[in-house]
């Protein structure tokens, strides 16, 4: 509630970026919505390279960002 489908994307197409790099070690982000100092996740996950993440897609562009990524 409150974001339209436009804005939720273009927050989620920054996320999706950020997750990995925290799961591949120290990462800092400093993007247009999302900003964190050099942090890591634990436990890390154990597949590799990344457990598949899921992307509601309901657009042909958050198709296309969801096979690219």
């Amino acid at each position: 509630p409150g974001l339209d489908a436009w804005g939720a994307g273009q927050r989620m197409r920054e996320m999706i970026p950020a997750i990995r790099g925290l799961w591949d070690g120290d990462y800092g982000h400093a993007g247009e919505f999302w900003q964190f100092p050099p942090t890591t996740s634990s436990p890390k996950p154990m597949q590799k390279p990344y457990p598949p993440i899921w992307v509601a897609a309901r657009d042909p562009n958050s198709h296309d960002f969801a096979v690219a990524n």
